[in-house]
């Protein structure tokens, strides 16, 4: 499993990429944010290991960038950081991470979180979200077209509002959590 690590100390990343392939990861290295973003536009990463602070793009931003991309496929999320405490932790999650760690990281503590990022996940609900949305589009494109060509029931009339109102239920609620326009 290839692991992206965003770590911008040099003896930091190397001794974290030393551990994660002794634990049978591939890793990918960034030396900081804007790096790890680059690396996350160009493939994916099942895991993502990111110190919080970093030059160019910090672990957080770097979290909401990879969390506001359409994708069906999940990546797990994990922030590094010197200083810990419930506010620091409150912003990670907030940000969109999957979990936390507080350096010096602990190899057993590293394991197990690694381990419940291992486990498989399920598309995020705004990728099938988005899905449906594009079906149901395409089903009331289909729907204009046959009232252009003059061929239409008063049942296809009612399916058709019926369509036009679930999209638009589903746009609504769909808004905040998957920032959906």
């Amino acid at each position: 499993m290839n692991v992206l690590l965003a770590e911008d100390d040099a003896v930091a990343r190397m001794t974290l990429s030393a551990v994660l392939k002794g634990l049978g990861y591939e890793v990918t290295e960034a030396k900081h944010g804007g790096e790890a973003w680059g690396n996350l536009q160009l493939g994916y990463f099942p895991i993502v290991i990111s110190d919080w602070s970093m030059p160019e793009v910090d672990g957080p931003e770097l979290c909401r960038r990879m969390r506001a991309r359409a994708t069906d496929r999940y990546s797990y999320f994990l922030l590094v950081t010197a200083t810990g405490g419930k506010e620091r932790y409150l912003e990670g999650m907030e940000a969109g991470a999957d979990d936390f760690i507080t350096k010096p990281i602990d190899m057993d503590e590293l394991r197990a979180r690694l381990k419940a990022a291992a486990d498989p996940r399920p598309a995020p609900a705004c990728a099938t979200t988005r899905g449906a949305i594009a079906d149901l589009r395409l089903l009331q494109n289909a729907s204009a077209m046959r009232r252009k060509s003059g061929n239409r029931s008063s049942a296809t009339s009612k399916t058709d509002q019926r369509r036009s109102s679930v999209t638009a239920i589903v746009q609504t609620a769909t808004k905040s959590t998957c920032g959906l326009r």
